[in-house]
């Protein structure tokens, strides 16, 4: 089985993207502004297979307004190793790159015959057949402009985007957008509330869960969380504004915490491998029955050596500019150590001024939106 798309006249844009994080901060902020500039815009989502992603992508992707077509990891191999190739079928077009494996973008690009652009984190190059890539030390940081946005919604009081936790200054953690993170890290964190509780018996702590965690899941553990602490099931950025001091995994929130000047705590804890994700050969041999999960102490006691940074703002500033906990962790480690936080205020305000000090970020997306629609093609 095939999968076609249809036969258009208007501007054709077909975004590859992988994971929580790119689906909801770059792919959809960039829709709204795609969609802006040329109201005819015809836009395909094609999520591709990636060891970071939740597997409700496509769930959360049909939500995002301005998208047309959303395809699963599984019908965008179909679909890219289909024919016909090398075929031009539509007169105006072109290809994004926002995350995962450049390799199915460049097929995307020969098989239409379309332009190939793409946005990059890093300054390395992603490869053959890109006519420009949008690095995020040069044009801008897509992560930035979708904090930009919702702080912009919330000034203009729109009643979506105001968080209904009724908390101030709440401790929040936030447990992870991947099943395989949630299911480790979810009653870590439980254990962890509860000894802060002990210690702190009216800290207000909210616990947020990600919407790319299904409800099967979340009913799993539910029963986990101390009955002094609030679940969310909110958007993060709405919790975060209303923080005092977050707890989180690395990835896209120590972005977003970076841009609120969230003081936070990143934790990586090197007991659990399986919160770990490998890329390339290691990521390979660590999926391995029986042996892979020694392989992947080995490779991981060996990275703790090499690892400098782990957060956005501390690998951006090169710098320690919030604390990171990379290490074997329990609930009794990472307790005490949010306890030296919460009870020295002097501390959290430190880090609260470092993280101000990195400045705002720049929104790409007027460039990038203009150069793609306005370049020209590869006849």
């Amino acid at each position: 089985m095939t999968i076609s798309l249809k036969v258009i006249n208007s501007f054709h844009l077909i975004i590859l993207s992988n994971s929580p994080g790119e689906v909801s901060n770059w792919v959809k902020p960039l829709v709204r502004f795609f969609r802006k500039a040329d109201p005819d815009i015809y836009i395909s989502l094609f999520l591709t297979p990636c060891q970071y992603a939740s597997g409700r992508e496509r769930e959360f992707s049909k939500d995002i307004t301005g998208l047309n077509d959303v395809f699963a990891p599984e019908e965008t191999l179909r679909h890219v190793f289909s024919w016909p190739w090398f075929t031009r079928c539509y007169p105006k077009g072109a290809i994004l790159f926002l995350g995962g494996d450049p390799l199915y973008a460049q097929l995307f690009s020969l098989k239409y015959r379309l332009p190939l652009y793409g946005y990059s984190e890093k300054n390395a190059s992603l490869g053959l057949f890109f006519k420009k890539t949008f690095f995020r030390s040069k044009t801008g940081d897509l992560m930035f402009a979708g904090v930009n946005d919702f702080l912009l919604a919330v000034k203009q009081g729109a009643a979506s985007e105001v968080s209904k936790n009724e908390s101030e200054d709440p401790l929040l953690f936030l447990t992870g957008s991947r099943p395989q993170h949630f299911e480790k890290f979810f009653p870590l964190v439980c254990e962890t509330a509860t000894l802060v509780l002990k210690n702190r018996p009216h800290t207000k702590i909210v616990i947020q869960v990600s919407p790319f965690i299904s409800d099967s899941l979340l009913e799993k553990y539910a029963s986990l969380v101390p009955a002094q602490c609030q679940l969310s099931v909110e958007r993060s950025l709405k919790v975060m504004t209303t923080a005092r001091f977050m707890v989180t995994l690395p990835g896209t929130n120590t972005a977003e915490g970076m841009y609120l000047a969230l003081p936070m705590l990143v934790v990586c804890p090197l007991n659990y491998p399986e919160l770990l994700i490998l890329d390339g050969l290691a990521g390979l041999l660590d999926r391995l029955p029986f042996v892979g999960i020694w392989i992947k102490k080995a490779i991981l006691a060996y990275l703790k050596k090499q690892i400098v940074y782990v957060s956005h703002p501390n690998r951006i500033s090169h710098r320690a500019v919030v604390p990171e906990l990379i290490d074997s962790i329990t609930a009794e480690i990472l307790s005490k150590t949010i306890l030296t936080f919460l009870n020295d205020s002097k501390k959290i305000d430190a880090i609260r001024a470092r993280l101000k000090k990195i400045g705002t970020g720049v929104d790409p997306r007027e460039i990038m939106v203009s150069t793609i629609l306005q370049g020209e093609d590869m006849r």
